[in-house]
């Protein structure tokens, strides 16, 4: 069963070096030696300074800064490396169409598994993406059927305790 995960917890990621903090962490090239990783609406050599720059525009510098997901396979899923890396291009796909957003596939574990993390600001009307049950059952919708598409069907929410 895939596993899909949420990191933000009350009172996280406020920070406004969170964005810089948690784009570097998921980009470490000691997790990602294949070099997997997508970069969606924001600059590929700056995609934090691209992000703080949206959220300045619309005058949403506080708050939460980002949001952090991360999508696990189980091993008995076959999900090696490429196959993680096309259900991120086209789950970044979908979330870039709205916000800015990155993501890595790590291969640091056991399992296989992404990172993608994503501007709480809209860079196409400023709207704060606030992760209410409808907008996060959307998502996890949209990425079950992404899944689908590569032969994982079954993707579960997980709740991290942090």
């Amino acid at each position: 069963m895939a596993a899909f995960k949420t990191v933000n917890g009350c009172g996280k990621y406020r920070d406004l070096n969170s964005k810089e903090d948690v784009i570097n962490y998921i980009l470490n090239p000691c997790k990602t030696p294949h070099g997997f990783i997508g970069i969606c609406m924001a600059e590929q050599d700056a995609p934090a300074d691209s992000m703080k720059e949206v959220s300045a525009r619309f005058g949403k510098e506080s708050g939460v800064q980002l949001r952090h997901l991360i999508v696990s396979f189980a091993p008995y899923e076959n999900c090696d490396i490429y196959k993680a890396d096309a259900i991120a291009q086209e789950f970044i796909s979908f979330i870039g169409q709205k916000y800015q957003a990155v993501y890595a596939v790590h291969e640091n574990k056991n399992n296989i598994h992404f990172h993608l993390v994503f501007n709480s600001v809209s860079y196409i009307d400023g709207q704060r993406y606030y992760g209410t049950r409808a907008e996060h059952h959307h998502m996890l919708n949209v990425l079950k059927s992404i899944a689908r598409k590569y032969g994982i069907y079954d993707v579960h929410y997980v709740r991290l305790h942090n």
